[in-house]
Protein backbone atom coordinates (compact mmCIF):
# COMPACT_ATOMS: atom_id res chain seq x y z
CA UNK A 1 0.00 0.00 0.00
CA UNK A 2 1.26 3.50 -0.82
CA UNK A 3 1.64 6.16 1.83
CA UNK A 4 -1.60 7.67 3.05
CA UNK A 5 -2.41 11.22 2.09
CA UNK A 6 -3.74 13.86 4.48
CA UNK A 7 -7.35 13.47 3.32
CA UNK A 8 -7.32 9.76 4.10
CA UNK A 9 -5.82 10.44 7.53
CA UNK A 10 -8.46 13.06 8.33
CA UNK A 11 -11.27 10.72 7.28
CA UNK A 12 -9.76 8.00 9.46
CA UNK A 13 -9.52 10.38 12.42
CA UNK A 14 -13.22 11.20 12.17
CA UNK A 15 -14.16 7.54 11.54
CA UNK A 16 -15.36 8.14 7.98
CA UNK A 17 -12.66 6.25 6.06
CA UNK A 18 -13.94 3.73 3.49
CA UNK A 19 -11.59 0.94 4.69
CA UNK A 20 -10.52 1.62 8.29
CA UNK A 21 -8.96 -1.85 8.79
CA UNK A 22 -6.54 -1.35 5.88
CA UNK A 23 -5.59 2.10 7.14
CA UNK A 24 -5.02 0.77 10.67
CA UNK A 25 -2.77 -2.01 9.37
CA UNK A 26 -0.84 0.49 7.23
CA UNK A 27 -0.41 2.85 10.20
CA UNK A 28 0.87 -0.10 12.26
CA UNK A 29 3.47 -1.04 9.64
CA UNK A 30 4.52 2.43 8.34
CA UNK A 31 6.38 4.74 10.73
CA UNK A 32 6.13 7.80 8.44
CA UNK A 33 2.34 7.59 8.14
CA UNK A 34 1.99 6.86 11.85
CA UNK A 35 4.03 9.98 12.73
CA UNK A 36 1.96 12.04 10.31
CA UNK A 37 -1.27 10.71 11.79
CA UNK A 38 -0.13 11.47 15.34
CA UNK A 39 0.73 15.06 14.39
CA UNK A 40 -2.61 15.44 12.64
CA UNK A 41 -4.40 13.97 15.67
CA UNK A 42 -2.77 16.56 17.96
CA UNK A 43 -3.73 19.44 15.66
CA UNK A 44 -7.33 18.27 15.26
CA UNK A 45 -7.71 17.64 18.98
CA UNK A 46 -6.48 21.18 19.73
CA UNK A 47 -8.89 22.60 17.14
CA UNK A 48 -11.79 20.63 18.58
CA UNK A 49 -10.99 21.86 22.09
CA UNK A 50 -11.59 25.50 21.16
CA UNK A 51 -14.98 26.87 22.09
CA UNK A 52 -16.95 28.99 19.65
CA UNK A 53 -18.03 32.18 21.42
CA UNK A 54 -21.75 32.78 21.75
CA UNK A 55 -23.11 35.78 19.91
CA UNK A 56 -25.43 38.23 21.56
CA UNK A 57 -28.70 39.09 19.86
CA UNK A 58 -27.42 42.58 19.07
CA UNK A 59 -24.33 41.26 17.25
CA UNK A 60 -25.69 42.09 13.77
CA UNK A 61 -26.51 45.67 14.68
CA UNK A 62 -23.08 46.07 16.33
CA UNK A 63 -21.37 44.99 13.13
CA UNK A 64 -23.46 47.43 11.08
CA UNK A 65 -22.65 50.22 13.54
CA UNK A 66 -18.95 49.61 12.89
CA UNK A 67 -19.32 49.26 9.11
CA UNK A 68 -21.63 52.20 8.45
CA UNK A 69 -18.98 54.97 8.80
CA UNK A 70 -16.65 53.15 6.41
CA UNK A 71 -19.38 52.73 3.82
CA UNK A 72 -20.37 56.40 3.85
CA UNK A 73 -16.75 57.53 3.40
CA UNK A 74 -16.41 55.72 0.13
CA UNK A 75 -17.92 57.63 -2.78
CA UNK A 76 -19.05 55.55 -5.67
CA UNK A 77 -19.35 56.90 -9.19
CA UNK A 78 -21.89 54.97 -11.18
CA UNK A 79 -21.76 55.65 -14.91
CA UNK A 80 -24.59 53.35 -15.96
CA UNK A 81 -27.53 55.75 -15.40
CA UNK A 82 -25.86 58.57 -17.36
CA UNK A 83 -24.77 56.49 -20.36
CA UNK A 84 -27.46 53.86 -20.46
CA UNK A 85 -27.76 52.29 -23.90
CA UNK A 86 -29.61 49.04 -24.34
CA UNK A 87 -27.97 45.94 -25.69
CA UNK A 88 -30.20 46.06 -28.76
CA UNK A 89 -28.91 49.54 -29.59
CA UNK A 90 -25.30 48.35 -29.36
CA UNK A 91 -26.08 45.29 -31.48
CA UNK A 92 -27.78 47.48 -34.10
CA UNK A 93 -24.84 49.88 -34.20
CA UNK A 94 -22.29 47.11 -34.65
CA UNK A 95 -24.40 45.45 -37.36
CA UNK A 96 -24.74 48.74 -39.25
CA UNK A 97 -20.98 49.29 -39.05
CA UNK A 98 -20.28 45.78 -40.39
CA UNK A 99 -22.71 46.23 -43.29
CA UNK A 100 -21.18 49.62 -44.14
CA UNK A 101 -17.65 48.19 -44.06
CA UNK A 102 -18.73 45.32 -46.33
CA UNK A 103 -20.27 47.60 -48.97
CA UNK A 104 -17.42 50.10 -48.83
CA UNK A 105 -14.97 47.25 -49.36
CA UNK A 106 -16.90 46.00 -52.38
CA UNK A 107 -17.14 49.41 -54.02
CA UNK A 108 -13.45 50.20 -53.69
CA UNK A 109 -11.14 50.57 -56.69
CA UNK A 110 -9.19 47.79 -58.29
CA UNK A 111 -5.75 47.35 -56.72
CA UNK A 112 -3.09 48.77 -59.08
CA UNK A 113 -0.06 47.52 -57.17
CA UNK A 114 -0.48 43.75 -57.69
CA UNK A 115 2.19 41.98 -59.69
CA UNK A 116 3.70 45.13 -61.13
CA UNK A 117 7.24 45.01 -62.35
CA UNK A 118 9.41 47.74 -60.90
CA UNK A 119 11.38 48.23 -64.16
CA UNK A 120 8.86 48.50 -66.93
CA UNK A 121 5.65 49.35 -65.13
CA UNK A 122 3.97 46.29 -66.66
CA UNK A 123 2.68 43.05 -65.21
CA UNK A 124 5.27 40.40 -64.51
CA UNK A 125 2.82 37.71 -65.55
CA UNK A 126 0.13 38.96 -67.95
CA UNK A 127 -2.07 35.87 -67.72
CA UNK A 128 -2.20 36.12 -63.92
CA UNK A 129 -3.09 39.79 -64.20
CA UNK A 130 -5.94 39.02 -66.65
CA UNK A 131 -7.29 36.33 -64.34
CA UNK A 132 -7.18 38.70 -61.39
CA UNK A 133 -8.99 41.38 -63.40
CA UNK A 134 -11.73 38.90 -64.44
CA UNK A 135 -12.24 37.81 -60.85
CA UNK A 136 -12.27 41.41 -59.60
CA UNK A 137 -14.83 42.58 -62.18
CA UNK A 138 -17.05 39.48 -61.87
CA UNK A 139 -20.57 40.09 -60.54
CA UNK A 140 -20.78 39.28 -56.86
CA UNK A 141 -23.84 37.40 -55.81
CA UNK A 142 -24.90 36.01 -52.49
Amino acid sequence: MKHLNEDQLILHYYGEAPDPAAIESHLFSCADCRAGFEGLRRVLAAANALQVPERRESYGSEVWQRLRPRLSERRRWDWKPTFHVSRWAWASLITAMLVAAFFLGRSGREPRFLWRSSRRGRCANASSWRLLRIIWKAPRGS
